[in-house]
């Protein structure tokens, strides 16, 4: 479900008159499955985004985190930089005011918090020096455009044994905008990866505090903008 959900916020199809979009509708999306139902090893981690960066990924969305470094993650994120591979990784789900997770907290990936409707911070976001930016990340608690739907990121996904559409809050949820508008980035030809970096995070809005701050970095990533 998680995953699913996650891989259609970035490329859901889309102008079809069906259901939800997705940021990047044509973007080709490389699955690699590193956790199941008993969750998985820093080590499982690490081989899939090896994996995939020999597999040819452009972009490596990671909708996880944990809050303990990882040699071996660590490495692979390196890889994964030489390559010129962009990783994007979620911020974690904590509400911690210094506790940005890893691999989000790492230098060398994008770490994404995650902000509502008003571009205010969630209250589950992790925040801390680390993040770089923000983008919808849902909050299913609220309604506050009083549409009468809780304010989640609604994609289509596995719902038990069905098949629908599922309202979900994360910053997992949120990583997926970025790793999407980045697509979208790439798709007009940059693809050196520090100048991708640049045109994310230059082009960001501002949101909550005034300039770059511990909750929503740069800002919130902006599509057009970008």
């Amino acid at each position: 479900m998680h995953g699913t959900h996650v891989a259609g916020t970035v490329a859901q199809y889309t102008n079809n008159s069906v259901g939800t979009a997705g940021v990047a509708p044509y973007a080709s999306i490389l699955p690699v499955r590193v956790l199941g139902p008993d969750g998985g090893t820093s080590i499982d981690v690490a081989q899939g985004i090896a994996w995939a960066v020999d597999e040819g990924a452009d972009i490596i969305n990671m909708s996880l985190g944990s809050d303990t470094m990882s040699n071996a993650i660590k490495a692979a994120c390196s890889y994964a930089e030489e390559e010129g591979v962009l990783v994007v990784a979620a911020a974690g789900n904590d509400g911690a005011k210094n506790g940005v997770s890893y691999p989000a907290a790492l230098e060398n990936v994008l770490a994404v918090a995650a902000v509502d409707l008003n571009g205010d911070v969630t209250w589950y976001s992790n925040q801390g020096p680390e993040i770089d930016l923000a983008a919808p990340g849902g909050d299913t608690s609220r309604d506050l455009d009083g549409d009468g739907f809780e304010d989640g990121v609604l994609q289509e996904t596995r719902n038990g044994s069905n098949w629908g559409y599922v309202y979900s809050q994360g910053t997992s949820m949120a990583a997926p905008h970025v790793a999407g508008v980045a697509a979208l980035v790439m798709s007009t030809g940059l693809s050196d990866l520090e100048e991708v970096k640049k045109a994310l995070i230059a082009t960001a809005e501002d949101v909550g505090a005034e300039g770059v701050d511990d909750a929503t970095g740069h800002g919130m990533v902006d599509a057009v903008a970008a």
